[in-house]
């Protein structure tokens, strides 16, 4: 049903009177609940406010499950799987061996590069460079050799210790990896990667230190050799009191 409206012109006759001219409309009335939606500034406000104070409480929520949940879990746990900042690699000694930001020297776990002064020692300790230094890593210590942790360093899931082998510059440590990267090295050395690709053999860094240990101007200090067991010490032990 069409509403009646009743409208006021002003008079056209200049006499600056108005008089009300009725007349019927056709057209239904407007929908006062439509008009009133399409007025952004006011109904903006009113419901953006509620979602603004869900929101808050989802994440007023949140925080406190996360506060809740490490008081039961314990310091230890989320330690281990918190990122800290300073375990950013500041430098690379080597194809295996790394100092981050807070001062920590790493020894990469289960894995052993090239010495320096060996074919492909530089190569491992620049490819090494490029993996990790002035990047954030996680750290999963495996245990610790003298002043240094033993671990294994991941970058976005990548084991970097793994990458190391499957480029060929390092070996797997077989006494301490267990096997772990063993398939990684049957495949560089498939592919003839890095030292794999080189025709002489590369020795085994182990066997390279070993053997340079046992050179004859250090031979004579008994005390820079590796003991190994009981009978050594014993020999040795003699050998120091000889007159």
């Amino acid at each position: 049903m069409s509403d009646l409206t009743v409208i006021a012109v002003p008079n056209t006759m200049g006499t600056g009177l108005k008089h009300p001219l009725a007349f019927i409309s056709s057209r239904p009335s407007p929908n006062r609940s439509v008009l009133r939606s399409n007025q952004p500034s006011f109904s903006g406000t009113v419901s953006e406010a509620p979602r603004k104070s869900r929101f808050k409480k989802a994440v007023g929520f949140l925080y406190s499950c996360v506060l809740v949940s490490a008081g039961f879990m314990g310091r230890g746990y989320w330690d281990a799987l918190w990122v800290k900042p300073d375990n950013q690699v500041v430098s690379v000694h080597d194809g295996d061996t790394l100092t981050l930001a807070n001062g920590e020297k790493v020894r990469l776990y289960g894995i052993d590069a090239p010495e320096l002064t060996q074919p492909f020692g530089e190569k491992a300790q620049q490819y090494l460079e490029k993996l990790v230094k002035g990047k954030t890593v996680s750290v999963n210590q495996k245990g610790k050799s003298f002043d240094r942790k033993v671990c294994i360093l991941t970058i976005d899931g990548v084991d970097i210790n793994r990458e190391m082998v499957r480029a060929g510059l390092a070996f797997e440590e077989p006494h301490y990896a267990h096997g772990e990267y063993h398939q990684d090295e049957i495949f560089a050395h498939k592919a003839q990667r890095g030292l794999w690709s080189s025709i002489k053999k590369v020795e085994r860094p182990w066997d390279y230190r070993k053997r340079h240990r046992n050179t004859p101007h250090q031979s004579n200090h008994t005390f820079q050799n590796p003991l190994r067991n009981e009978q050594d010490v014993f020999i040795s032990f003699q050998k120091t009191f000889v007159v």
